[in-house]
């Protein structure tokens, strides 16, 4: 017999599985929504995969861990050698053309937001919801 993903089988009514993801797993689910957006883990994946297909190194893998090692704090790092015996970056790597311009853009969500109100026609300072004048193209 076939099961979904929360472990119901697929004879299960609507309410059965509405109340399944109501129970545990619901309480599961928004936990682990909380602590990713508390770690604003969404952003920080999308940037890395950015940075991967871009790059695209002839192992991804092992960019994507020093991708991970480079937005790490001193702090974290010293951690990181503490726990994984030691692993740290050793050298530097060869530097792409355009590649630190790309690493040195504001990717903020506040830089996300002032973008998004320039395309609706909204003042990015957010200073009201008054709209900007559209700008004029000649």
């Amino acid at each position: 017999q076939a099961v979904l993903a929360q472990g119901c089988p697929l004879r299960c009514s609507s309410f059965e599985r509405a109340a399944m993801s109501s129970g545990k797993y619901g309480k599961a689910a928004d936990e682990a929504k909380k602590y990713a957006e508390s770690h604003d883990l969404e952003r920080l994946i999308t940037q890395m995969v950015n940075y991967i297909v871009l790059e695209k190194p002839a192992e991804p893998e092992a960019r994507m861990v020093r991708w991970l090692m480079e937005t790490c704090t001193p702090e974290q790092l010293s951690r990181v050698e503490k726990l994984n015996a030691g692993l740290r970056i050793g050298s530097e790597l060869p530097e792409k053309p355009g590649w630190r311009a790309r690493m040195t853009e504001d990717r903020s969500r506040d830089a996300y937001e002032r973008y998004k109100a320039v395309l609706e026609g909204r003042d990015p300072s957010g200073g009201g919801e008054e709209e900007a004048p559209a700008p004029a193209f000649a």
